[in-house]
């Protein structure tokens, strides 16, 4: 609370707007002698408009600082460390790697019994996906679905978070099976686990998704094996025992390794997708339950669900057993039947394995700031006009802002975002795109400042293309700690900047090479795919004007 206290914000609402706005009636209305905003639809109609910039200007309903419901208008909380899976669906973008630029919807989709996996980023461990099953062992002859070895293939879950993200960790839940005279489920056999930032597969123009293995793991009674060694599946917390899960930490998917000691600096991953491919399963023979009429009573106690293979034998003139198979034209059943009683063989009876997973969890560093700042009558603006700066806070891998390496003697390589507002920032994360050019995508040298706003000097702009007002405008501050002001040797393309919690609206973004040889160069490029910025709490102060009064 005291943390929040200090992040203190301002809310104004004011029943005028200056003449770029057209007259609405929709947004207020007449009682009496008085004006009255009480209803979602009215404040949905107020304008937020930027207080530095006349023409940008946004609809309440379309910024998303603001959340608009039945107690009125309020600022929105952004937040840290949280499960960005389930907002997913929430999210859709141009797939321009796989779609060619057509719009998608982020969520997650399933191979085999696609109808249940976005139960997966539901928040509600309850529901659950499984592989596409037959109803019961007799079924699978006519309706066998993908619970058979071949259809193990399709076993296979993505999820599409809909736009990148920094997540330092990956949890996936389980069902733990029997709970007090209730079966859920039970966790996969085996299983390996990818991530993809969205690079394009095959590097640098192909239509395919370059994932990366994270981890492989076989489970077994509660322990997991993986290439890290022994996991522990544990109970996931007030759950009383019904779910288990395991949780894998990411690493950066491309470099990040400033001091060349052959490891990442820093813990965590940009990503955009996930996927699980489910790799062993014992299908209808998980259990043996033996053989006899106690196995058959055993067998027919168990849950529809849990009933596996019934294996009919015939005794051979040897005294030797023989499974019988089933065949086009009839069943192992239907021939058991057929056999002479001397012939036939005991029946073995087998639980079925109930492979479920419950949930996926993306541990993401927080609500990005800085993504898509339009959409709070924030913008971007490149001096030269030479890229396009805003396909760095679109959420997106592929897309990049290409940075000529600066010099002052050009007009070009300077970027200047406006988030909209002023926000507590404490990380600023980056992330270059590869390409096989230049310094392979990577800053020579990333030039980073931030201003909270204060100007020191007036200024006076319509609309973007002014921004170039603000670099003698405002105050800035460099953020770019020493270690990371020189990237000609380590070529890093993933980096972070950690500071205490600071205010922040603008940053003005160059590539700088310190030894001046590409100054100025065209062709030296750093292709920014994304600049994301965390901290915690509600906007500093934010604003909102109703349409004319008539």
């Amino acid at each position: 609370m005291k943390r929040l206290l200090k992040r203190k914000m301002a809310l104004f609402a004011v029943l005028f707007l200056p003449s770029f706005c057209l007259a609405q009636t929709n947004a207020y209305r007449l009682f009496g002698s008085s004006i009255r905003v009480d209803r979602a639809s009215h404040w949905e109609n107020w304008i937020y408009q930027n207080d530095l910039v006349s023409q940008l200007n946004v609809p309440i309903r379309d910024a998303d600082i603001f959340r608009v419901d039945a107690d009125g208008l309020r600022p929105t909380f952004f937040r840290r460390n949280i499960n960005v899976a389930p907002t997913a669906v929430d999210f859709t973008y141009p797939d321009l790697v796989r779609a060619g630029g057509d719009l998608v919807s982020g969520g997650a989709t399933a191979k085999s019994n696609d109808v249940l996996a976005n139960n997966i980023v539901d928040g509600d461990l309850s529901t659950f996906w499984e592989p596409n099953t037959p109803v019961s062992f007799a079924n699978r002859v006519t309706r066998p679905g993908d619970f058979h070895i071949d259809g193990l293939r399709n076993w296979e879950i993505e999820i599409d978070l809909g736009r990148l993200v920094f997540a330092d960790s990956l949890t996936i839940i389980f069902p733990a099976g029997q709970f007090e005279g209730e079966f859920l489920g039970e966790p996969v056999k085996a299983f390996a686990l990818f991530a993809s930032m969205g690079e394009r597969f095959p590097f640098p123009l192909g239509n395919k998704l370059q994932f990366s293995l994270i981890e492989e793991v076989s489970t077994g009674s509660g322990d997991v094996r993986g290439d890290t060694g022994a996991r522990t599946l544990v109970s996931v917390p007030g759950t009383r025992g019904r779910y288990v899960q395991m949780t894998f930490p990411l690493s950066p998917l491309d470099r990040a390794d400033w001091d060349l000691d052959g490891l990442p600096d820093i813990n965590g991953a940009f990503i955009h997708y996930v996927r699980i491919k489910i790799a062993d399963s014992d299908l209808w023979r998980d259990s043996f339950l033996g053989a006899g009429e106690e196995a058959r009573l055993a067998y027919e106690s168990l849950p529809q669900e849990q009933r596996g293979a019934l294996v009919y034998q015939r005794q051979t003139a040897g005294g030797l057993f023989s499974e019988l198979q089933d065949d086009t034209n009839q069943t192992a059943g239907e021939k058991y039947q057929t056999l002479p009683k001397e012939k036939r063989g005991p029946v073995l009876y087998y639980s079925k394995e109930v492979p479920r997973i419950a949930e996926v969890q993306v541990w993401a560093k927080g609500d990005n700031y800085a993504l898509q700042p339009e959409k709070r009558g924030g913008a971007s603006f490149e001096k030269g006009r030479l890229g396009a700066p805003h396909l760095a806070t679109d959420g997106l891998y592929d897309s990049e802002w290409q940075a000529n390496t600066w010099s002052p003697i050009y007009d070009k390589g300077t970027a200047w975002y406006d988030l909209g507002a002023v926000f507590w920032v404490d990380n600023v994360s980056v992330v270059n795109k590869r390409i096989n050019q230049s310094n392979k995508g990577a800053f020579l040298g990333p030039d980073i400042l931030v201003s909270d706003g204060t100007l020191l000097k007036p200024v006076s702009m319509e609309d973007r293309e002014d921004f170039p007002q603000l670099e003698e405008a405002l105050k800035w501050d460099n953020i770019i700690s020493e270690e990371h002001v020189d990237n000609h040797t380590p070529v890093v393309r993933i980096f972070q900047e950690n500071f205490p919690y600071r205010k922040i609206r603008f940053l003005q973004i160059r590539d700088i090479d310190v030894t001046g040889a590409a100054s100025g160069q065209y062709g030296e490029l750093a292709t920014l795919g994304e600049i994301q910025l965390y901290g915690e709490g509600y906007p500093v102060s934010v604003w909102a004007y109703s349409p004319p009064i008539a």
